[in-house]
């Protein structure tokens, strides 16, 4: 629960996430009420650890404003990861994330994830003051030699969909595609990327998802490219692919 934070220049070798943004817990969280905001990262680096830039799971009381730039990971589980769950209450919002770099990371690359601590996705539960928010994050110029889990993942919730996500201008490779759920107000600009297993894109339970500008540099022979269930108002435009496998 912090405010008016800069994190420069640091190098950064942990046991658990390099840099984490918190703001308590659940009900303790929400009567304190304090958000962590206005909070600028630049110039660090991190070597191991869970993630390397982390907003959560305690968010609770709130996270906005963060703007994260010209950072380097190396051997990091993650690079960049928004986590929270049912029962938090809070919100994540107005957060961007520009001219990030990573090599071979163990896990996803950019993943946001409204069920951090498990549980089932249905039924839908009543909009209350537990209920999580995220919204307003934008990612743009992120690379990542490889990924050995889903190079994108954004897990919403039913009640309450991960909304206005851009991601621009992203280079990235993983053992897994994309995996989005739902969402609503996904634009993906600008992306080169290529997979090993599955397909290169699996939306799911989303509304209003824009893909443009998509190079598949790599897939698996045979699977279609893109999955999409249950998903509104979508469109697909100028998608190439490089690889000579067929689909």
């Amino acid at each position: 629960s912090c405010k008016n934070v800069l994190i420069e220049y640091n190098d950064l070798d942990t046991g658990d996430d390099c840099i984490t943004i918190k703001s308590c817990r659940n009900k303790d969280g929400r009567r304190f009420g304090v958000p962590c905001k206005n909070i600028l990262i630049r110039h660090n680096k991190g070597l191991q650890g869970h993630g390397g830039i982390v907003i959560g799971s305690e968010m609770s009381g709130g996270v906005e404003n963060l703007y994260a730039h010209d950072c380097e990971f190396f051997g990091t589980d993650r690079v960049i990861r928004i986590k929270t769950a049912r029962g938090r209450g809070g919100y994540v919002k107005n957060c961007w994330f520009k001219d990030i770099s990573a090599d071979s990371i163990e896990q996803q690359a950019i993943r946001i994830n409204m069920m951090y601590t498990g549980g089932d996705r249905l039924p839908a539960q009543e909009v209350d003051a537990g209920t999580p928010v995220i919204e307003n994050i934008h990612y743009e110029n992120i690379t990542c030699d490889f990924s050995k889990r889903n190079a994108i993942q954004i897990i919403g919730i039913p009640e309450m969909p991960v909304k206005n996500v851009t991601l621009k201008n992203i280079s990235l490779k993983g053992k897994k595609g994309i995996e989005i759920r739902d969402t609503k107000n996904i634009t993906l600009e600008n992306l080169s990327m290529s997979n090993e297993t599955g397909h290169f894109a699996e939306i799911s339970f989303s509304d209003n998802l824009s893909l443009n500008n998509v190079e598949i540099i790599d897939t698996v022979e045979g699977n279609v490219p893109f999955i999409f269930n249950d998903v509104d108002n979508s469109s697909l435009d100028h998608i190439s692919k490089t690889t000579s496998r067929n689909w």
